[in-house]
């Protein structure tokens, strides 16, 4: 309903029906625009049922998601931050799988047993953390980086963690999904 009072009103001003107040300059209209459409979908995002999941890693509609360079690996990152994965979980849930249960046998093929547990990547996992301690992000982060799915999958929100070393946990992680070398 707003939009299309909003297309009503916009047609009536470029018509000359109804002029617009002298006072407002053209970057105000945007400015003011731009705040009431972000905080009409945050309201819509903050009050929906679905994607809870999502929800929780990016609360707030104007976070700037980090994507790599990858097509298959933007894919893989997309499919955990959207928990819709192909991992045994998810399948189990969405009843392509018969089991949740890892191939290691070590719990269900969660995200977060992927990223932090499964034996199967140990190698690729020990390889992201020590690229996180290399690059000093661990030690500027010492409580809050108890490396865990959200730190890896969200993008900064109040988490305390910059741009830059956002960046540095995006790169680390994008590599570990390469070196896995397993479509997520």
């Amino acid at each position: 309903m707003a939009d299309e009072y909003a297309r009503n009103v916009a047609k009536q001003v470029l018509n000359g029906e109804l002029s617009p107040p002298s006072r407002l300059s053209i970057a105000d209209t945007f400015r003011i625009s731009t705040a009431i459409v972000t905080d009409s979908w945050q309201r819509h995002w903050d009050n929906d049922h679905t994607g809870r999941y999502t929800y929780n890693l990016i609360p707030s509609v104007r976070t700037k998601v980090v994507f790599p360079k990858k097509r298959d690996i933007g894919v893989s990152y997309c499919r955990m931050l959207l928990h819709d994965t192909m991992l045994k979980d998810d399948s189990y849930r969405t009843g392509s799988s018969d089991t949740p249960v890892c191939e290691c046998g070590k719990g269900n093929q969660t995200v977060e047993h992927f990223l932090l547990y499964c034996d199967k990547y140990h190698t690729a996992r020990c390889d992201m953390m020590d690229y996180m301690k290399d690059t000093s992000v661990c030690s500027r982060h010492k409580g809050s980086c108890s490396i865990s799915e959200c730190l890896l999958l969200a993008p900064p929100c109040d988490n305390n963690i910059s741009k830059r070393d956002n960046n540095i946990i995006k790169e680390a992680l994008f590599e570990f999904l390469n070196k896995s070398d397993r479509t997520i």
